[in-house]
């Protein structure tokens, strides 16, 4: 009659096991010594670099589900800022997804403009979307929308009405390796 003899073992926790894999992984331990992400190669400072290369990472898992389809907005809809702008206006999850945190806005006080502004940097929770209304609604309160290119990698979106308690906000875009970001807003309605 044989008999078997079981070996008994404690049930191992993986758990330490894959997260430390994981954290490993992410910071780039399995990478070569010498390897080098192709925006260092860009011509930018070390802080550029290190900025640009952290917002591309943030763009790159930036996926937003729409609550009632659960399909990921897709990431950025151009790199060309005029084909940008208009996505971001008429979308409001693009907004969302594209705006820079924390999120400066500048304000200045309507009854004394000498006064210096009042400077905010604003967390994500802090924020109402949309930011910037789309053209229909801008152009129905007699809006109007001008942009410039401030360098190869800025663009300003000037909102603007005439008259007597005039609207008037400008918003800073920036670029960085992966899109284009909403980073600030100054606002100088009276």
């Amino acid at each position: 009659m044989h008999r078997q003899v079981g070996i008994t073992q404690a049930p191992m926790n993986f758990r330490p096991l894959l997260c430390c894999l994981f954290f490993s992984l992410s910071a780039g331990a399995c990478s070569p010594p010498n390897a080098r992400h192709p925006i260092s190669d860009a011509g930018l400072s070390p802080i550029e670099s290190e900025t640009s290369l952290l917002a591309e990472r943030r763009a790159e898992s930036a996926v937003i589900e729409r609550a009632e389809t659960k399909q990921p907005l897709k990431l950025c809809p151009s790199l060309d800022f005029s084909v940008f702008i208009e996505n971001f206006l008429a979308d409001e999850r693009l907004q969302e997804a594209f705006t820079r945190f924390p999120y400066e806005t500048v304000q200045y006080d309507p009854q004394d403009l000498d006064r210096a502004p009042r400077v905010l940097l604003l967390q994500k929770a802090e924020v109402n979307f949309p930011l910037i209304l789309n053209r229909r609604l801008l152009a129905e309160k007699g809006v109007e929308i001008e942009i410039s290119k401030k360098s190869s990698n800025r663009y300003e979106v000037f909102t603007h009405s005439q008259g007597s308690g005039a609207y008037s906000r400008a918003y800073l875009f920036q670029k960085y390796a992966a899109c284009w970001f909403l980073i600030s807003m100054t606002d100088g309605s009276t």
